[in-house]
């Protein structure tokens, strides 16, 4: 069953710049895609129009079999996780607060929502005891994103939307901080769409990877087809340079 899907998907900016061209996509239950291409390819873009932070020129997009444009915005967006960069958590709030968010949204109870976030901080790695109550400015880079997946994953979705997660991390801290997703996405069976830059990335943490290029999809694969049979000069030039392919 797929949990994410979209159909001949299209998205045209003022002034005619086409951000999609024509495309379709399903993940399956449980299922990592990794979304990856050049910046301007359309991969952040197409996570986007799950959560209706951009809404499409042309097509179809579903989560959990349901059209996104059935659904009010607000309660979509709280029934999805979703990962930013740079974190995205508000500066002001407490890393615990932070943690809460969507809970308090959805009027769970206080004590239900202390007992998540410190749940949720021991799952990816920092002592709730030492942690919950410090501010944001108070963490280091790879601190910020474990508090980001924590407020990602504090409701319980089904779906998880990441957008470069790991881009503002330096190759150690990166590299450690997929190791751990990779644990918890083996743990959770999270259906996840994951967009990033990087080949090595995708190659590692996607099910299956989907190239994309000027808002066209280029190959839909496992890690083992991609590498075993590129698409085309594309794809073969993206796996030579993460050093996937001879």
């Amino acid at each position: 069953m797929s949990a994410l899907s979209c159909d001949d998907l299209h998205v045209t900016y003022p002034g005619g710049v086409q951000a999609l061209r024509g495309v379709s996509l399903r993940v399956s239950e449980g299922e990592t895609v990794a979304l990856v291409g050049e910046s301007g390819s359309g991969k952040t873009t197409l996570l986007k129009c799950f959560n209706r932070m951009v809404r499409p020129s042309g097509g179809r997009v579903e989560v959990d079999r349901t059209s996104v444009d059935a659904v009010a915005v607000e309660g979509l967006r709280r029934s999805i996780g979703y990962v930013q960069q740079d974190g995205g958590l508000l500066p002001h709030w407490s890393v615990r607060e932070n943690i809460e968010l969507v809970p308090w949204l959805l009027d769970w109870p206080r004590e239900r929502r202390v007992a998540r976030s410190r749940e949720l901080l021991e799952l990816v790695g920092l002592d709730p005891a030492s942690f919950a109550d410090r501010r944001p400015s108070a963490l280091s880079g790879g601190q910020r994103q474990r508090v980001a997946f924590a407020r990602a994953l504090a409701a319980d979705p089904r779906v998880l939307l990441l957008d470069e997660p790991f881009g503002a991390l330096d190759p150690v801290l990166r590299t450690e901080l997929q190791d751990e997703v990779a644990r918890w996405q083996r743990d959770l069976h999270k259906t996840t769409l994951l967009v990033t830059h990087d080949m090595a990335e995708a190659l590692r943490l996607g099910d299956r990877v989907v190239v994309l290029r000027d808002g066209a999809v280029q190959q839909q694969a496992s890690a083992a087809e991609l590498r075993a049979a590129p698409a085309n000069g594309y794809v073969r030039a993206l796996l030579r340079a993460s050093g996937s392919v001879a």
